[in-house]
Formats: structure tokens, sequence, C-alpha cells
């Protein structure tokens, strides 16, 4: 008698199991059908004035003469970086890695 009312109340857990998985399924599968029609939070708003022509610029680039050399003609362009450029990009590096990564210590 004990290992029938066993085996009915584990067969009662399973299904009770098996109708919570089949919900969440459920409820899953009609959230993401509505998620299309949602807007993107990542994406981010157009704007038709100039400013999105022009990116936003980082008030650190100004302390930075690599990030402004790109802004001219294909011929600055060509140009490599000096060895002071090359030096402060690998400090401005190395700082950003440390932020993102702190020392385990």
């Amino acid at each position: 008698m004990e290992k029938w009312l066993v085996m009915v109340s584990v067969k009662r857990m399973i299904g009770g199991v098996i109708a919570t998985v089949l919900a969440v399924a459920l409820t899953l599968s009609s959230s993401s059908a509505a998620a299309p029609s949602t807007p993107d939070v990542r994406e981010k708003p157009r704007q038709g004035s100039a400013q999105s022509a022009q990116p936003a610029r980082n008030p650190r680039d100004a302390k930075r003469p690599y990030a402004r050399r790109n802004e001219g003609s294909e011929a600055a362009r060509a140009q490599r970086l000096s060895p002071e450029e090359r030096r402060q990009l690998r400090r401005d590096v190395k700082d950003a890695g440390r932020q993102i990564y702190p020392s385990r210590r």
C-alpha cells in the first residue's frame, strides 16, 4: 500500500513538473512572438538633425593626439603614428585595461 502511495505521488509530481514546463514554454514563446513589435532597447533613437552626422566627441579625445589624426583627408590617414603618439596610445590602452580588469590583489 505504501509503495502504491509513493508511486501515485511521484506520478503527480512528474505531471506537475511537465505541466509547469509546458506553461513556461508557452509563455516564453508567446512573449518572444510579441518581442519584434517592440523597439530594441539597444537601438539608438535616430534624429534628422546635423548632430547625428557628427559623432559625439569624448572629452578625453582632446588629450589624445592620435584620436584627432584621422579627421583629415586620405593623406592624413595614410600617415603613421609618431613614437610619442604610440607611447600615449599604449598608456591609454593600459589605463583602460586597468579600469576594465582591476587587479586581483
